[in-house]
């Protein structure tokens, strides 16, 4: 895989840290540290790739993921996030897979319906604030985006919107929204992560047993009591703060359990979305069997608007951790 570098932030021993261009007109980070190692697209703020430091021995590399010299620390097995292989890196197109950023509507506009599905937030360029290592080793990335003359004809507020991205044994993505303006403003959103399965026949989410719940396929209201396991089409908003889960493949007794976890502060409900059969087949960047190794787990502000007030703030974080 050949690619372009646009900018060096770090070439340091403990951080290699990149501005490449893979794809045309499509600038991301590459992240490297002793702790993990990262891919994230300027448009959206996107992570598309989060791979943390739990072996020595490389896989070969698949044919979507750029590499330096330094990757055969890496073992990409160990790969958290799924990304579609047919997804479409092109500017003003939403990339498929990943941890896309859903801002500042969740789902359709709440008044427009021919405005983009869940906001222009994950197809805006956004500007590199600032990158830097801590002394654990951590790498903290801020990503910027401000309202300009194109924001306001679709969301009359100023705002600044920063992605707080923090990369180390784990992986927390926060969106932290400024209101600029001298009104309310109303809000739904989401970190709409995507999970890499080894087989969604064997994987289940533990944490949100009990948990009401409004099922989007249906618009009705239910309940969800054992862990959640995926056998159909499933799109569901769990009512549900600060949640704290656990998402375990390799279920079978053979195997060994691979388990993540997941938390998230300030967020309202979880989104748990799987497309499965037909719908897989109806997505132009999603294969047809793609529903089989992933599941959408995603920390969010949604259906109801949370409301900033004038020169307010607020942050809504998700933060995944690999546990085996």
């Amino acid at each position: 895989m050949t690619f372009n570098i646009l900018k060096v932030y770090s070439d340091q021993p403990q951080l290699q840290a990149q501005l490449i261009e893979v794809y045309k007109d499509m600038p991301q980070l590459l992240i490297e540290s002793p702790l993990c190692r990262a891919e994230i697209f300027l448009q959206g703020a996107h992570v598309t790739s989060f791979v943390p430091k739990l072996s020595s021995t490389l896989k070969s590399d698949v044919e979507h993921k750029p590499v330096n010299t330094k990757s055969e620390t890496y073992n990409l097995d160990n790969e958290l996030l799924w990304l579609s292989p047919i997804a479409e890196f092109r500017p003003g197109k939403a990339i498929r897979g990943g941890i896309p950023i859903c801002w500042p509507w969740f789902g359709k506009h709440p008044k427009n319906s021919s405005l983009p599905q869940h906001g222009f937030a994950r197809t805006s360029d956004f500007t590199v604030v600032n990158i830097h290592q801590d002394d654990n080793l951590a790498v903290h990335i801020q990503l910027q985006l401000t309202n300009d003359p194109s924001t306001q004809e679709v969301w009359p507020y100023p705002f600044t919107l920063t992605v707080n991205i923090v990369l180390a044994e784990s992986l927390s993505v926060s969106l932290h929204t400024v209101n600029n303006s001298k009104k309310p403003m109303p809000l739904t959103q989401a970190i709409h992560s995507y999970f890499l399965l080894d087989n969604i026949d064997d994987s289940k989410l533990q944490g949100l047993e009990g948990c009401s719940f409004l099922d989007q396929l249906s618009d009705t209201l239910d309940t969800q009591m054992p862990p959640i396991t995926i056998t159909q089409e499933i799109d569901r908003i769990y009512h549900k703060q600060n949640a704290s889960m656990q998402l375990v493949t390799n279920t079978h007794p053979a195997t060994k359990n691979k388990i993540l976890s997941i938390h998230q502060t300030n967020d309202t409900g979880t989104v748990v979305w799987n497309p499965w059969i037909k719908k897989s087949k109806a997505m132009s960047d999603f294969p047809d069997n793609g529903y089989h190794t992933m599941i959408c787990v995603e920390a969010a502000n949604a259906p109801e608007p949370i409301k900033i007030e004038a020169d307010q703030s607020y942050q809504l974080n998700q933060t995944i951790t690999r546990m085996d």
